[in-house]
């Protein structure tokens, strides 16, 4: 039975990482990768142990998160906010698909699964608590501004899986393990729907903390019965008619050794000490959770921002319509006055036109009277003239001397 003792890993900057049980002579060595791959995480911390002469390597690596959408249009447009980390999004993986991605990864060969178990981590040891602690985070870092986010389903697994490969010519027995998490999760309210139509009825509009962006309320059906155990299969709740817009699935923490087959027990007791005894950094693990809460109170800034630019947008559509309703209330009154303008000159065209054939049928020629009223006379008449009684005679010829006609009251008419 090999000594065992408390080691730490320290960065390459001198930052303590964490802390685990290892084999005496193990030398730990540890990184900080500082950038987000998701909003709730800020940064990645690895920590490896390496038995003397490197034949044993044990590893950890912190959190990682990723969200699938599961409606295409809500998808569009998370891609297409410009605060969104493409890093976040990536389609759903079975949890033992995704593990052995990682080992075979880290180990650069073919791995051939043979053992699984339950990993003896936080996790492993407590799901329910794990669950319990994983949907009240969830619930506290959704911006809710104008969503009510239910949870259609929650995991939390801890996985250990024993794999068989070969690397260099040698047989090597591979331990990888993971606490892994998920929730299905949709909006209650069908908030994207809303707030897409009032800010781009054309388009889409998709939001924000850990990409909340919603899609339209699926009609729930009872696609498949429940499994003996009750237990829906994580990333499957919509198979069992559960509405789910959203799949946020991942790792808490990875956790692998590579082992040469001939020394498998005392790299398997290694690893096991390892995993079970793991403890980070409290002030760098503080350090991560003042990221991720500020990183939370930047998207609820974003998230009222759009909510404000929702609302402006839905005032101005209201006011557009109006706008429009007005505008063609206009055009429709302009062209029925042009209509009826364009009707009464034709009428008043057709009414001359009438009363002038009549006239030449019946050889007469129509004047206004004195009082205002139509006179007809002979075609003949080259004047016409009518004295205050309305009495009318039409002359052939010269017209007639105005000094006399003033003396005898004549006004000529035409």
């Amino acid at each position: 039975m090999q000594d065992m003792s408390r080691k730490t890993f320290v960065s390459t900057e001198g930052i303590a990482l964490g802390s685990a049980v290892l084999p005496e002579g193990y030398i730990t060595s540890g990184t900080i990768v500082q950038k987000w791959q998701c909003d709730a995480v800020p940064m990645t911390i690895s920590m490896a142990a390496v038995s003397p002469g490197a034949q044993i390597i044990i590893a950890s690596s912190s959190r990682e998160m990723f969200e699938d959408y599961q409606n295409p249009t809500v998808r569009q447009s998370i891609q297409n906010l410009p605060t969104t980390i493409p890093g976040s999004l990536r389609t759903f993986t079975e949890p033992y698909v995704y593990l052995m991605q990682f080992a075979s990864a880290f180990a650069q060969t073919q791995l051939t699964p043979v053992a699984t178990a339950t990993l003896p981590s936080a996790y492993g040891k407590d799901p329910g608590k794990a669950v319990g602690w994983l949907k009240q985070f969830f619930m506290s870092h959704s911006v809710n501004i104008t969503v009510r986010i239910e949870i259609a389903n929650a995991t939390c697994q801890g996985i250990l899986v024993k794999y068989r490969g070969q690397k260099n010519g040698k047989n090597i027995v591979v331990l990888a393990g993971m606490d892994y998490q998920g929730i299905e999760y949709y909006d209650a309210n069908n908030t994207f729907q809303q707030i897409n139509m009032m800010m781009n009825p054309l388009g889409a509009l998709g939001s924000l903390f850990g990409g909340m962006g919603k899609s339209q309320p699926q009609q729930a059906r009872q696609m498949q019965p429940l499994p003996p155990n009750g237990q829906i299969p994580f990333g499957h709740a919509s198979q069992y008619g559960k509405q789910v817009d959203c799949i946020q699935w991942g790792c808490n923490r990875s956790y692998i050794a590579t082992i040469p087959e001939e020394r498998e027990e005392e790299g398997t007791n290694a690893f096991l000490n390892f995993v079970s005894s793991l403890v980070p950094d409290e002030a760098l693990q503080q350090q991560y959770d003042s990221f991720v809460e500020q990183m939370f109170r930047q998207r609820t800034l974003e998230a009222q921002g759009y909510a404000a630019q929702a609302q402006q947008a839905q005032i101005n559509l209201m006011q557009s319509q109006r706008n429009l309703q007005q505008t063609l209330a206009r055009n429709s009154a302009e062209m029925s006055a042009m209509t009826m303008d364009s009707w009464n000159k034709k009428m008043a065209s057709d009414s001359r036109i009438s009363a002038a054939r009549s006239e030449a049928i019946r050889g007469v020629n129509t004047y206004t009277g004195l009082d205002g009223r139509p006179v007809e006379v002979s075609v003949v008449a080259d004047h016409v003239y009518q004295n205050q009684y309305g009495d009318t005679f039409g002359v052939s010829g010269n017209a007639l001397d105005q000094d006399l006609l003033n003396q005898i009251n004549w006004t000529k008419i035409g």
